[in-house]
């Protein structure tokens, strides 16, 4: 007979091995809540939950499972109850008994920033890949998971704003766009792309970003996203 290995609870990571956009204490406990599989990557999310409990809503778990439960929390406009439900980059968190809003943002150390938002708006979404589906529509696969029908001009790495569903604006990957930094050593930073550096077979496509202050830099094309 085989003894297999206990390898944990896949409901739950250990906190010393989470993702460093939990933004969480390593040694306080030993595990935290998953987030569930689907939308966001698992190192660019967090549950609903533990957000909740971040921005002060609920004090517990057990609260937020109430809080959910009760349809009292909306994600980008619509009702969640799941508690693992993944929330990350531009994600728009709403709680109307509250009268709070916040956007997800990621700051300089790579930690999940929650910043309230007063105003709403369309949610930017950056173009990770595309492709025809039946009937030949072209379909555009985004930063959080979701697909939506798109247009021959927009390009992977491009970033779009959707309302009520559909593409509302189209923001161009190019020099003179602005971008946010959402990974690598300057992650959380913002600035100007002045040139696009082609890739090769052992280097990634790049980008020079020049900052407010004159400084620039150089990061992968895959660590930034095109904004307003």
């Amino acid at each position: 007979m085989i003894l297999m290995a206990k390898k944990g609870n896949s409901r739950h990571i250990k906190c010393l091995s989470a993702p460093l956009f939990f933004d969480i204490h390593r040694k306080e406990h030993k595990y935290v809540i998953r987030t569930r599989p689907g939308r966001h990557s698992l190192s660019r999310s967090v549950p609903l939950s533990l957000l909740l409990e971040k921005i002060g809503s609920a004090k517990s778990m057990e609260e937020a499972k109430r809080m959910l439960s009760a349809r009292g929390v909306l994600v980008n406009g619509k009702a969640v109850k799941d508690y693992k439900y993944a929330v990350g980059l531009n994600d728009v968190i709403e709680i109307p008994s509250e009268g709070k809003r916040y956007k997800i943002e990621i700051n300089s150390q790579g930690h999940i920033a929650p910043v309230q938002a007063s105003k709403e708006g369309a949610n930017l979404y950056k173009v990770l890949g595309k492709y025809k589906a039946k009937g030949n529509r072209l379909m555009l696969r985004l930063h959080d998971g979701s697909v939506v029908e798109g247009k021959a001009d927009i390009n992977v790495n491009d970033s779009i704003t959707i309302e009520k569903g559909k593409i509302a604006s189209h923001l161009k990957m190019g020099a003179g766009a602005h971008c946010r930094v959402i990974d690598g050593a300057h992650v959380g930073t913002s600035g100007e792309i002045k040139e696009l550096i082609a890739g090769g077979m052992n280097r990634p496509s790049a980008v020079t970003v020049a900052q407010k202050d004159g400084g620039t830099f150089q990061t992968p094309v895959r660590n930034i996203m095109v904004t307003k």
